[in-house]
Parts: C-alpha cells; sequence; structure tokens
C-alpha cells in the first residue's frame, strides 16, 4: 500500500474510469493499473496517449489497438514470440530424439518444455482456423 502513504490510490487509467484498484485488493489489477473491465475490453482509451489500446495476454501489458488481428486477446508480435518459442522446442525434442534408442510416442515432451509438443505444421492449421 505504498500509494497509501504517498496520499493518492490507484485508479484505472481509462479515460472516465474511477475504479479505485486499492481498494479492489486484487494486486494484479493494480499492478496493470486497469480494472476487471477494462482489461477484457476490446478497445479502451487512456488518460494520457491518443489511440485506442487493447490488453494482450501474451505480453501482459496495453497494446495499440493495430497490433492485434481481429478480436484476438493476443498481439502479433506476442504470437509470434510464442511461435518461434514452440518451433524451437520442437526442434530441441526432435534433436533429443534423434540422440536417444528409438521409444514408444506415449512418451509425451520432456521436462524441460512441458506442454510444447505443437509441430510447425500445427501451429499453421491452427491459424488458418
Amino acid at each position: 500500500m505504498e500509494d497509501a502513504s504517498r496520499g493518492g490510490s490507484k485508479r484505472c487509467q481509462v479515460v472516465g474510469c474511477s475504479f479505485d484498484l486499492t481498494a479492489y485488493g486484487r494486486r494484479y489489477y493494480s499492478k496493470k493499473r486497469l480494472c476487471p473491465e477494462h482489461l477484457k475490453a476490446e478497445a479502451v482509451q487512456l488518460c494520457d496517449t491518443e489511440g485506442l489500446f487493447r490488453f494482450c495476454q501474451q505480453c501482459g501489458k496495453l497494446e495499440r489497438l493495430e497490433a492485434f488481428a481481429g478480436t484476438r486477446r493476443s498481439c502479433r508480435l506476442g504470437l509470434h514470440k510464442r511461435r518461434l518459442n514452440h518451433a524451437a522446442c520442437a526442434a530441441r525434442q526432435q534433436q533429443q530424439q534423434r540422440g536417444r534408442p528409438h521409444r514408444s510416442s506415449s512418451s509425451g515432451s520432456s521436462a524441460s518444455c512441458s506442454g510444447c509438443n505443437a509441430s510447425a505444421d500445427g501451429d499453421a492449421a491452427r491459424r488458418q482456423r
């Protein structure tokens, strides 16, 4: 509660919103300086900045609306970084499998990269949907 010592409280940074983030009691919203409603909004106008913004779930920050494709919640750059990470993880897994004796495909992914067993072809198919 550093803001209380300075005599103020954190408020949502969207134009016209007076939601008191310190009274809400959730540190995440206070850290992002957005109320729950505006964190999920399709577009918001900020007090000190021109243009429309949306909260990116990949980057964890507000990005200009132009950075998003349609109504997606992740900006293009965030999605690109994620795809690169998945591709690198898949390449590491293939390299590890080549160096080891053949195991059944039910063994899944390595412990260092849990949940990252998508191939580049699978990513391309998901993007087209």
